[in-house]
Order: structure tokens, then sequence, then C-alpha cells
């Protein structure tokens, strides 16, 4: 893995940037495959920060000896579901222990990190600096280094109904358990009616 440079941007908001600077970093990045992704960093990481509902990390590159946007990925606190026969035995073993049945849902709650936002920036061709394995470890190295102060040890996403999506998340480690349906100010972001809810326990 080649050496990436990771910027908490509530970092830039509370520091000396220059505020159209970071605005024009911000709006530069581009990600055709997922608009949800790119609207996300152009209109409410900023205000979400602000706000303490996520955590946005900027990922960055050296590209002609400058440094370059090339991802980025929010991560936030977050409660969900499971049915855990729809997990493996030893997958549903490592949840229960952070999680408390829901007698009137008839599932597991469990409380965890969520990967709410993961992209590469294609503007310029960044994207080719980094690779999607190597952003998502990035992002799930953050999460351990977050449950290292708070414990835990699950981290949780949902992505699209799109195969190979779903295989490339199973590939790096993340189980589906189940869907969740999109809510009203999803709808237009997504093709579907639902996403594919995943978890993964790290070791």
């Amino acid at each position: 893995m080649m050496g990436y440079q990771k910027v908490n941007l509530s970092e830039l908001l509370s520091g000396t940037e220059d505020a159209e600077q970071l605005h024009r970093i911000l709006s530069d990045f581009s990600c055709p495959y997922n608009k949800d992704v790119e609207n996300f960093l152009h209109t409410k990481a900023i205000e979400f920060t602000r706000q303490g509902y996520s955590a946005t990390y900027l990922i960055f590159a050296s590209y002609q000896n400058h440094p370059v946007l090339v991802g980025y990925f929010a991560l936030a606190p977050k409660f969900f579901h499971i049915n855990l026969k729809n997990t493996s035995k030893t997958l549903g073993k490592r949840i229960r222990k952070f999680a408390r049945y829901d007698e009137g849902m008839k599932r597991h709650l469990v409380s965890s990190i969520l990967i709410g936002q993961l992209g590469k920036n294609y503007t310029h061709g960044y994207d080719a600096l980094i690779r999607g394995e190597e952003l998502l470890k990035i992002a799930c190295d953050t999460v351990r280094e977050a449950q290292r102060i708070t414990g835990g040890r699950l981290v949780y996403l949902e992505c699209e109904d799109v195969p190979s999506l779903i295989r490339f998340y199973e590939e790096n480690g993340f189980s589906s358990f189940g869907t969740r349906e999109l809510d009203g100010d999803e709808k237009d972001a997504f093709s579907g009616k639902y996403l594919i809810q995943m978890v993964k326990y790290l070791k």
C-alpha cells in the first residue's frame, strides 16, 4: 500500500484552512458510480461534521508532487437490528456479545459504527491512485482506532443490491444479513427499493 494521508474534516474546519480552498477541494470530488457518495461530500459533510452527526475523513495521495484528494469515507454511531439466523454460527456468536435481544422486534439490537459513505474520486483520474480495497481498509482501521477507546468489534454498512458491489464487500470480510427499505429522501439517490445490510467483525 502506497503512502496516504488521512485528514479528519473537523480538523480542517477548526483550523486555519482557507474556507474557499476547502470548498473547492470538496466540490472537485466526483463519483459517477454513486451519486449519493458524491452529493454527501458536496452538500452534507461539512454540516454533519459541525453538528456531530458523523465524521468525514479525506484521503490524499501525492500526484506530481502535490497532494490530491483520492477518496473519502464517513463514519457514524449506529444501532441496527439483526436476525442471527441469517448469519453463520461463528459470526452470530460474536455479534451476540455486543447485542441485546429485542422482544418486540424478535431480533438482536446491535451497537456499531457505520461506514455511511465510501468512495473514490474520479476527477482527473485520481481514482487510479487508490484501490477500493485500500480505501476500505483505511476506513476499517479507523473504526478499530475508535473502538480501542470506546470498545466494540463490529462495523456496519449498507450497499445497493449490485452483485459486483456485494462481492467486493464479501471479499473484504463483510457478511450480508438482511435488507433495509429506502427512506423517502433516499429514493432519488438509489435505483432499487432497498439496501443490502452487511456487517464485519474486526479482529
